[in-house]
């Protein structure tokens, strides 16, 4: 395949979607004389002023493909691409270079592309169709990525099983805020399918009262997602998960049921699940693997780690800290042990920690160990019994 010369450029207040690829001349190039052929990928009757290999051109297929990798210029009037448009038709409207101008009118890219091609966005955007069931993703070796340099990304249809961003294999979104207008109801990010591996959601932050809206779930999660540096804020649930997702230095605050509910294999690292309604970490299955590493449960309105449990393996605990919530720090409801090392507990209100499970080096302690845990500073403080007793142990516990 070849190689796109630069990202696919949005921008919705300069871009058009029916006057642009979003890849190639600055000035787009466009018209209605495209000629398309169903057994070649020649494409004759445009402009090629400007225009390179590794270009975007549109063709408005009457159905199928309609954006391909130019491989070749093959004259002022031809090139050559990547793809075959499937149809053989003429006078079809067709452009080259530009930007595009928003998600919903690009929606067709995401049905089009390859490992390699970059969708990324330079301003705010409402989307207002469904771009679930469009995506599908890249190769093994080589990601698409959707990067939206810290634009709000606002959701206006109401739907719970589609979402703004659905993530299938090979494929990452990156640097996103993502929120809604509407009062109840949506879905602002899932993942689908259920092939392994290749996807990454890395810089999203996911709240529905920046929108002014409210929504049933922040995230659906099938499978095989790795999460970095994410927020999950302000929903029914934060997160649910039902299989093989890892999460590292994510923050799950102030959803009116559980922080995070998992079903299957997880793993959590430098989390924070804090000011959820229910449980802050919520795992209900009995046949699956959980590792949960240097995180932290507080004020949360039911235990802050219940995990229902494992049969055939442990789940580990380690260097984790429960404080404040108003059940256990750790609930752990089943007839296999569960191994908890080095982790901490502080002032939660039905204890420590019960149910089966085996507690290494388990440390309690007498005062609030956080600098400003009331306004998401979960820094150890100094004080003697709190903070000041992590810092003198041999580990520095979520610190």
């Amino acid at each position: 395949m070849t190689a796109p010369n630069a990202p696919i450029l949005l921008n919705n207040s300069t871009g058009s979607d029916t006057q642009s690829s979003g890849l190639g001349p600055s000035t787009a190039v466009y018209g209605a004389g495209a000629s398309t052929t169903a057994a070649s990928a020649v494409v004759t009757g445009i402009d090629t002023t400007g225009v390179s290999v590794g270009d975007l051109l549109w063709v408005q297929s009457s159905s199928g493909r309609q954006f391909s990798i130019i491989a070749s210029v093959d004259s002022s009037t031809q090139v050559t691409c990547d793809d075959v448009f499937a149809n053989t038709e003429s006078s079809r409207t067709w452009a080259i270079g530009g930007k595009r101008a928003t998600f919903d009118g690009t929606v067709q890219i995401f049905t089009d592309w390859y490992g390699g091609w970059i969708v990324e966005t330079e301003t705010d955007q409402t989307v207002a169709i469904d771009l679930r069931a469009n995506f599908v993703g890249g190769t093994a070796n080589n990601n698409v990525e959707i990067r939206c340099n810290n634009k709000t990304i606002t959701q206006t249809f109401n739907n719970f099983w589609t979402a703004i961003f659905a993530v299938p294999q090979h494929c990452a979104i990156k640097d996103a805020v993502l929120t809604t207008s509407l009062a109840s109801g949506g879905l602002l990010l899932a993942t689908l399918g259920n092939g392994s591996g290749g996807r990454l959601v890395e810089n999203v932050h996911i709240d529905a009262t920046l929108g002014g809206g409210g929504l049933t779930y922040c995230a659906y999660l099938s499978r095989d997602a790795l999460f970095k540096n994410c927020s999950f804020k302000n929903a029914y649930y934060g997160m649910y998960a039902v299989w093989f997702n890892e999460f590292n230095n994510c923050l799950f605050d102030s959803n009116t049921n559980d922080g995070a509910y998992v079903t299957h294999h997880a793993g959590f690292i430098n989390c924070v699940f804090s000011n959820n309604g229910n449980h802050g970490l919520n795992a209900l299955t009995t046949t699956r693997y959980y590792s949960v590493i240097s995180c932290i449960t507080h004020n949360n309105g039911g235990d802050g780690f219940k995990i229902l449990g494992i049969i055939d393996q442990l789940a580990q605990f380690i260097n984790n800290i429960a404080s404040e919530n108003t059940g256990y720090g750790y609930n752990f409801p089943t007839a296999q042990s569960n191994l908890v090392i080095e982790c901490v507990d502080y002032n939660n209100t039905s204890g420590r920690i019960t149910g089966n499970y085996i507690d290494i080096d388990g440390i309690t302690l007498t005062a609030d160990p956080f600098t400003d845990a009331a306004n998401d500073d979960f820094n150890l403080n100094a004080t003697n019994g709190g903070g000041g007793t992590l810092r003198s142990t041999k580990h520095t516990l979520g610190g």
